[in-house]
């Protein structure tokens, strides 16, 4: 249903229902979390980690799995920091979160760049085989 909902709608899945009780459980958690820690750090938390996770990820399931990873590892990485360096725990957790982010979209353009570059290499080297 993430991805098509007019193919979720035909296997049967009462989308409907399903995007209402999600929009339902999304919105009562960030209201519920907003009071708690600040608009900055939900926001941080839901749109970060997931950021990540879907430039990175194979699949829509492991994309959950990874930003629900990153999100808890950046939490935890940031209070630490934040303990350690006497900065307040809403910004810090936003900026390793970014961080993480930042570090994350390096390592994956750098790992096209290397397959590219080994691409380019093997055709080479089964040019020079033919010649």
């Amino acid at each position: 249903m993430a991805f098509d909902e007019e193919t979720a709608q035909v296997r049967g899945i009462p989308v409907r229902l399903v995007s209402l009780l999600f929009s339902t459980m999304t919105g009562m958690i960030v209201a519920a979390a907003m009071p708690i820690v600040g608009v900055l750090l939900v926001s941080s938390l839901i749109v970060l980690p997931a950021a990540l996770a879907i430039r990175v990820a194979p699949s829509f399931n492991a994309a959950v799995g990874l930003a629900m990873l990153v999100g808890v590892g950046g939490v935890f990485t940031g209070l630490s920091a934040s303990y350690e360096l006497s900065t307040p725990p809403g910004g810090t957790i936003a900026l390793t979160l970014l961080v993480i982010l930042g570090a994350g979209i390096a390592l994956k353009k750098a790992a096209i760049k290397i397959s590219v570059l080994r691409g380019k290499s093997r055709r080479i080297s089964r040019n020079e085989k033919l010649v």
